[in-house]
């Protein structure tokens, strides 16, 4: 096979791996609350009231993010040491068996298993930060943002078709025996295929192995911590997690910002979100990719990590039809920008043989923050309606000004030396 056949091959499974690991969570996202919050769910209690309900849809949304935090600084270290593929197909064979965890603790009835499935579903899905480090080890300077914008375009398709396939596989008024273990069915289903090409036709990317250090149940944190431990990584990496968690605040309350700002249902909330994925995708498929080719990714972010904040302050004050729907379709058609950019800037932090430690720090602190943003958004929103919009705003705005201030100041070394 020639080295051209194998680097699509590659890119093609490694996009399938990271799609599907988003999804479930997606799919999960989706079909959960309603399964939850019901009177006649099986799957909770039922004499627990609508509070713990509403604490156990956090728990099974938090807990995800939760093992993706945990793992992905570990994965990533692992491929260092040991290839990018040995890590990938482990991790494969895990999110097979916790996937197939969840649709079995669905069809029993059985919360406890959904949220311990939940919690080693997120440790599997940390592969993410090796899938994107394969992606790396296949990458020119000039290509690295390109080619790591075909994993971030994954998480906007994740919603555009993991909601609705969530929606339509749990749906029994479509088929008498599709319940809320359906999609996961399917999702291990896909899941199989997927790790049987993957083991069989993934060639090896990364050849300069590290030596690898001891490991232990935190390491993952250890790691992240480490970001912020080394001149040459602790600002570029609280840039990061500055922008990084404005970004996620604002996405993980966005239904509940349209429906008690904006008069939104759930009905209208979906294709709201459905149109924002598909801008999404389309800026990574059709525009980004080629700017990328040409372009620097730190030039492109001078440029680009400006406007996910604007965009979000255009919805949240805006009374006209028009210019909300400009503000929703700028926000994801910056952030198919600014993510890849953002992650090859990060990884071109380390040496030639550290490009998974890197990505896998910058994978468990947006999980970190997710988690995080999760516990508190809630209250930011009790308190004032437009409240994540705000915060989230301007931490992504002060994220752009250090930003921006960290390049000057590089530019100004460079000048003196």
């Amino acid at each position: 096979m020639s080295n051209f056949m194998t680097s699509n091959m590659n890119k093609s499974l490694l996009f399938m791996v990271s799609l599907l690991d988003f999804m479930g969570f997606t799919i999960g996202a989706t079909i959960f609350p309603e399964m939850i919050l019901s009177s006649h769910s099986h799957l909770v209690p039922q004499h627990w009231d609508h509070s713990l309900r509403l604490l156990s849809i956090g728990l099974v949304l938090c807990l995800y993010p939760v093992g993706q935090f945990l793992s992905a600084s570990i994965f990533g270290a692992l491929s260092d040491a040991w290839g990018r593929k040995k890590v990938i197909s482990i991790t494969l064979f895990g999110t097979v068996i916790s996937s197939l965890l969840t649709a079995c603790s669905i069809q029993w009835g059985g919360i406890y298993l959904l949220l311990l499935s939940r919690f080693v579903l997120g440790l599997f899905a940390g592969n993410v930060s090796v899938a994107q480090a394969a992606m790396v080890d296949m990458s020119t300077e000039k290509t690295r943002a390109a080619n790591l914008s075909l994993i971030q375009l994954t998480l906007g398709l994740a919603w555009v078709f993991g909601a609705p396939l969530g929606s339509v596989l749990s749906n029994s008024q479509l088929v008498s025996w599709f319940d809320g273990s359906t999609p996961f069915f399917f999702l291990t289903l896909a899941l199989c295929i997927v790790t049987f090409l993957f083991v069989f036709s993934f060639e090896e990317t990364h050849h300069i192995k590290k030596k690898l250090e001891r490991l232990h149940p935190f390491r993952g944190v250890t790691l992240t911590i480490q970001a912020y431990q080394t001149s040459s990584t602790m600002l570029p990496f609280l840039i990061w997690t500055l922008f990084i968690g404005g970004w996620a605040l604002f996405l993980q309350f966005l239904p509940s910002f349209l429906i008690l700002a904006k008069s939104y249902t759930t009905n209208s909330v979906g294709p709201l979100l459905a149109l924002m994925g598909g801008t999404f995708a389309f800026t990574q498929i059709f525009i980004s990719r080629a700017v990328f080719k040409r372009v620097k990714a730190q030039k492109v972010l001078l440029l680009a990590l400006f406007l996910p904040p604007l965009a979000v302050l255009m919805m949240a004050f805006s009374h006209s039809f028009i210019f909300f729907h400009m503000g929703a379709l700028l926000f994801p058609f910056a952030m198919g920008f600014v993510l890849p950019a953002f992650l090859a800037f990060l990884s071109h932090l380390g040496n030639l043989n550290e490009h998974g430690l890197r990505i896998g720090q910058a994978q468990s602190i947006q999980s970190l923050m997710t988690i995080f943003v999760t516990l508190v958004g809630g209250k930011l929103l009790g308190w004032w309606t437009l409240s994540t919009c705000m915060v989230g705003a301007v931490a992504m705005g002060l994220a752009s000004v250090l930003f921006l201030m960290h390049y000057l100041m590089k530019i100004s070394k460079i000048r003196k030396e």
